[in-house]
C-alpha cells in the first residue's frame, strides 16, 4: 500500500480535539506540552510504543482510558506497540475500539515457552510481515553446541528469569508517508534480578553500566547480526525504525555498554535523555540497581543511517522527527512516542 499523506489517508478530520483527557503519573503540564508540540511541529510516521507491564498497575482501566484518549484526538498514533502485553490486560469495549481504528494487527509472542505474553503492534496501513525469529542470548562466537550448554547453565542457574529470556526478531514492512520502511518492534530481555539475586548489588549495578559479558549484551550481538543480514553491513540496505523496551540504560551524561553497542551505527530519534523507568508510582524506584542510578531511559527508538533526520541538511522548513516521552499512569514504563518522516 502507498500513501503519501497518512493525514489526509489515516487520519480523519477530529477538528481541534486535544488529549485533554489523559491521566498523568507525573509532570501533567510538561508531558501534555511536549506531546502537543511534537505533533504541531513534525509530520511522518507516529509510532506510541509502551510497555504496559502484564497490566500489573492498570488500576481503574487507565491504559485503557489513556489509549482511547490518544486514538480519538489529534495526536492519533499511526502505529501502537504494546510490550508486556497479555489477553485480558484491556477491557473488550478498548479492544474492539482499537480494532475499529487499526485494521491491521500483530500478535508476536515472546517465545514458546512463554506464549501468552508478547508484542501487540496496531497499524492504520497495512504491512508485510517477515517471519517470527528468535532473538538467542548466548555469546556469538561459540558454536552451536557450546551455545546450548551455555543456555543450560544459564537456566539452571535461575530458572525463574531465565524463562523470560527468549524474545523475537520480526520485521513489519509498509509504505507510508512516500517510502517503504521496515518497523522492527523490540523487547530485549532485563538480567539485572537475575545478577542482584546470584550476585549482588554491586555486579548487577557494574553489569547495568559496564557488563559486556551477560545475556542481553550477547542478545543484542545477536540482533545486530540479523540486521546486517536484512539490511547490509553498515544498516543502509532498506529503511528501518527500530523501536521498543531495550533495556539499554541511557542517564542524562551517562550511556552504558550495552546502549553504546545498541546505538552503534545508528540514529537516535530522540535528542536527549527522558527517564522511561522506573515510573514515579512504580516501587522499582526504590530497588536496586535503580536507587541508585535514578530513573533511566530504557524505551528508545532508532532509526536506519539512510533516513535522514537533519531538516538543514535536507533543505526543509519542518523537522523531519521528533519523540517525546509521556508520563502518563498505568504502568511501570512510560510510553514513548516518536514521528519520522522516512523519505
Amino acid at each position: 500500500m502507498t500513501c503519501t499523506s497518512l493525514a489526509a489517508c489515516y487520519r480523519p478530520p477530529v477538528g481541534d480535539v486535544d488529549p485533554t483527557g489523559l491521566v498523568y503519573d507525573e509532570d501533567s503540564q510538561g508531558g501534555y506540552k511536549r506531546l502537543i508540540k511534537l505533533i504541531d511541529k513534525v509530520e511522518g510516521v507516529r509510532v506510541l510504543e509502551w510497555n504496559v507491564h502484564y497490566g500489573g498497575l492498570n488500576t481503574g482501566n487507565v491504559i485503557d482510558s489513556n489509549l482511547e484518549e490518544l486514538v480519538r484526538s489529534r495526536a492519533k498514533p499511526d502505529v501502537i506497540i504494546l510490550t508486556e502485553y497479555k489477553s485480558g490486560l484491556l477491557r473488550q469495549s478498548t479492544k474492539d475500539y482499537l480494532d475499529g481504528h487499526y485494521p491491521y494487527r500483530t500478535w508476536i509472542p515472546y517465545s514458546a515457552r512463554i506464549d501468552n505474553v508478547g508484542i501487540m503492534v496496531y497499524s492504520v496501513a497495512a504491512y508485510e510481515t517477515s517471519p517470527v525469529e528468535n532473538l538467542d542470548w548466548a555469546p556469538v562466537y561459540l558454536e552451536e553446541e557450546d551455545k546450548r550448554i551455555y543456555r543450560e547453565a544459564q537456566y539452571a542457574r535461575a530458572p525463574d528469569e531465565v524463562k523470560f529470556f527468549d524474545r523475537p526478531y520480526v520485521k513489519l514492512t509498509t509504505t507510508l508517508a512516500g517510502a517503504t520502511v521496515s518497523l522492527v518492534p523490540l523487547h530485549l530481555l532485563m538480567p539485572w534480578k537475575m545478577i542482584k539475586d546470584l550476585e549482588g548489588n554491586r555486579a548487577a549495578f557494574d553489569a547495568l553500566m559496564w557488563g559486556k559479558n551477560h545475556p542481553l549484551y550477547n542478545q543484542i550481538l545477536n540482533l545486530r547480526q540479523k540486521l546486517r543480514r536484512d539490511f547490509g553491513q553498515f544498516f543502509k540496505n532498506g529503511k528501518f525504525i527500530m523501536i521498543g523496551d531495550m533495556n539499554t540504560p541511557r542517564g542524562n551524561i551517562w550511556t552504558s555498554s550495552s546502549y553504546d553497542l545498541m546505538v552503534d551505527g545508528l540514529t537516535s530519534v530522540f535528542p536527549g535523555f527522558r527517564n522511561t523507568f522506573p515510573a514515579f508510582s512504580s516501587d522499582e524506584r526504590q530497588k536496586p540497581p535503580f536507587d541508585q542510578t535514578g530513573p533511566t531511559m530504557i524505551d528508545h527508538a532508532f532509526v536506519s543511517p539512510n533516513i535522514n533526520l537533519d531538516p538543514v541538511a535536507m533543505g526543509l522548513g519542518a523537522a523531519r522527527s521528533g519523540a517525546a516521552m509521556i508520563p502518563l499512569r498505568g504502568s511501570d514504563h512510560y510510553p514513548i512516542y516518536i514521528i519520522v518522516n522516512p523519505r
